[in-house]
């Protein structure tokens, strides 16, 4: 359990009384150790949902791959407009499996060769929350044995900045 500072849990049982209207510390035998228990538990619940909001406020894996290919569909440099989205972000749990569909393969390709590359994959990742799995690891490693540049970015500016730079024969790896 994380531990609070006095004052961290004064403040979070000051803001879930504001926002909830009831007293954070009453409890039905009013003893001392049963209000503690309970200002406690109220206080992590209030550290809960700052972590949601939080959470909320980091553009989803979605959003940002859909700010990068409208800004990619826009790009004046026609290699840009080349990037393409890999189908297999788009199996979802529960649906049935395409034939061909192979887990870890990167979210986006630039077929354009640059500074002795093959081409760029893209794995995206939001900005923050995101993990890496083993079967991606494996694939950007082949792929880059194999002479594609393959890149995790996160978020839309960093995959951004990566393309510009690949584009122009920078070095981005």
């Amino acid at each position: 359990m994380t531990k609070l500072s006095a004052r961290e849990l004064t403040s979070a049982i000051a803001r879930l009384a504001d926002a909830t209207g009831e007293n954070p510390v009453a409890s039905d035998t009013g003893s001392a150790v049963d209000m503690s228990r309970t200002a406690e538990h109220r206080a992590m619940d209030v550290k809960k949902e700052m972590a949601a909001i939080l959470r909320s406020a980091v553009p989803t894996e979605y959003d940002e791959q859909a700010a990068i290919f409208q800004w990619a569909n826009n790009h004046t440099n026609p290699h840009v407009g080349m990037l393409y989205a890999n189908a297999n972000g788009q199996y979802r749990p529960g649906q049935r499996a395409e034939p061909g569909l192979k887990s870890g393969v990167p979210d986006m390709f630039l077929p354009v060769p640059r500074g002795g590359f093959h081409g760029l994959y893209i794995e995206l990742k939001r900005k923050k929350g995101s993990v890496t799995s083993n079967a991606q690891k494996k694939w950007l490693r082949a792929l880059t044995e194999r002479g594609y540049a393959a890149v995790i970015c996160y978020g839309a500016e960093q995959a951004k900045a990566t393309i510009e730079k690949y584009v122009l024969g920078e070095a981005i790896i």
